[in-house]
């Protein structure tokens, strides 16, 4: 189980990266943020309508999910909703390669230390930058800090646990996509033409279950150890309160 990284972390942070980007109009930016902040809130700080969710999805977010908050959503690119836009962000990391470029660039959302110098104002990215400190910034830099930690095996596993958890999504990607293809996970297979069943597809990859199921996506890497410490908190916190009620 990984310490934080999950598919559904890349997810939360590919709709951050379109949240700077700019292409989040004004009119979606509180539904956006209110679902990105209702994850990477401490558990505390949950209010007790929340309650219900929590029990019954824990604290990832599923593909599903995501597609929920976003669909309805028109963004700022005409003939497109955010949802749109964050399917072409997910099915972008088409290779390990990919997946270590996506993470490489995560610092490039974060406004850097101030070392007393202003940049020029050409210099200044066009994006919205976030505070170190901020919650945004805060999961921005730690998910980066862990990705660099990860050993190879770890690295792999997190990318083939990505594959499995955009699955659902093909039909909808090839709809507007008519080139992808059942090898359209990995950039490598689909350039030379090799067949996504094939021995060395199964060599590199194995039998990945690429179905939607819940229970399939879950027991490969969507939850990690801080999730579950999140959850063992919100447990704790509940029934900390439920005490309370029963001592008046």
């Amino acid at each position: 189980m990984s310490r934080h990284l999950t598919p559904s972390k890349i997810g939360l942070l590919a709709l951050i990266r379109l949240y700077s980007d700019g292409v989040v109009p004004s009119s979606a930016t509180i539904p956006v943020l209110s679902f990105l902040i209702s994850y990477l809130l401490p558990v505390r700080s949950k209010t007790s309508q929340e309650d219900d969710s929590v029990s019954r999805d824990g604290f990832t977010v599923s593909i599903q999910k995501l597609q929920s908050a976003t669909i309805s959503h028109a963004s700022a690119i005409p003939g497109r909703t955010i949802w749109d836009l964050l399917l072409k962000q997910l099915w972008a990391i088409n290779s390990l390669d990919a997946l270590h470029a996506f993470f490489d660039e995560l610092p490039l959302l974060l406004e850097k230390p101030f070392d007393g110098n202003a940049d020029p104002p050409d210099s200044r990215p066009k994006r919205m930058l976030f505070s170190r400190n901020s919650p945004l910034g805060a999961f921005v830099r730690r998910s980066q800090l862990e990705f660099t930690r990860l050993q190879f095996h770890d690295g792999s596993t997190l990318w083939k646990s990505l594959i499995i958890y955009r699955a659902p999504t093909l039909a909808v990607w090839k709809r507007r996509n008519p080139a992808a293809g059942p090898s359209s996970y990995d950039s490598n297979l689909q350039a030379v033409s090799f067949d996504p069943t094939g021995t060395l597809s199964n060599l590199v990859y194995g039998n990945l279950p690429l179905d939607s199921s819940k229970d399939g996506i879950l027991k490969h890497g969507n939850t990690s150890t801080d999730d579950m410490e999140k959850l063992l908190d919100y447990q704790v916190s509940r029934m900390q309160r439920s005490s309370v009620l029963w001592n008046f």
